[in-house]
Formats: structure tokens, sequence, C-alpha cells
């Protein structure tokens, strides 16, 4: 029979599943170990855990806790860069719009122009017609005009 107070570990079974931190593990015992012929169920053993496994995960957990910061710092650049950007669209659409109203009141002006200048067209025309006409009140035209002058 094996002395347990004798042997640094014990092959007592086969491990099915770790449970938490504290190295606890559910173990099947092995049926041809006398010791355990009469146990035939699931045990849970708890196991010492070794100085370098605690070394190990404490720097699992450090390079865990640097790529959650770089993750954060990339994730900070990221909403400062979509900021930029939207700022950036904004400031394109103030110009669209501004360009686009400027281009309407030069339209604008343009149309108001050229109705001053019909008007004016047609005060000369006017003016003319009003010339046109002798002191008898009758309409001549231009060729009339000019052959009673001649």
């Amino acid at each position: 029979m094996i002395n347990p107070a004798k042997m640094e570990k014990i092959e007592i079974g086969q491990i099915v599943k770790s449970q938490g931190l504290s190295g606890e593990v559910k173990v099947k015992p092995y049926a041809d170990e006398k010791v355990f012929q009469n146990i035939r169920e699931l045990i849970t053993v708890s196991v010492k855990m070794d100085d370098d496994i605690e070394k190990d995960r404490n720097k699992e957990i450090a390079e865990e806790v640097k790529e959650l910061e770089e993750s954060h710092i990339l994730i900070t650049q990221e909403r400062a860069a979509q900021d930029y950007l939207e700022d950036t669209n904004s400031l394109i659409e103030d110009i669209s719009e501004n360009t686009t109203r400027q281009r309407t009141i030069d339209r604008v002006s343009e149309i108001i122009n050229q109705e001053k200048l019909k008007k004016l067209k047609d005060k000369d025309e006017y003016e003319e017609m009003l010339n046109a006409i002798d002191q008898d009140g009758v309409e001549r035209t231009k060729d009339e005009n000019e052959d009673q002058n001649d």
C-alpha cells in the first residue's frame, strides 16, 4: 500500500475539471489502486499551487492589463480622429452651403440688373416714341421723320 505521508505527490486519478483559482480540481479516481477501490465517484482535491504558476499567472494578468491599456489608448485616439472628421465634414458642409448661398445671391442680383436694364431700355424706347410724335399728335416713324426733314 502507498504511504501518503512519505510521498510529495500522490497519483490518485484523472483530472476531470478544475475549480476556482485556489488549485481545486475534480478527479476521477483510478480503480486499480487499493486505497480507492471503494470510491467510484468524482472527488474534489485541493492542490498546492507552485510559486512559478502564480508568477506565470501574474505575468499573464499584467500582459492583459497592458493590452487593455493599449486598447484604451487606441479607442481614445480613434474617438479623437472621429471627432476631427465630423468637425471637418461640418466645415465642408458650411462652406458648401455658403457657396450655394453666394451663388444664389449673385444670380438674383444678375436677374435684378437685367430687369433694371430692360426698364431703362423700355424707358428709352418710350422717350423715342414721344419724340416721334409731332406737335399735331400724329405718331410718325423714324423713316417718316427723316422724309419730313429732307
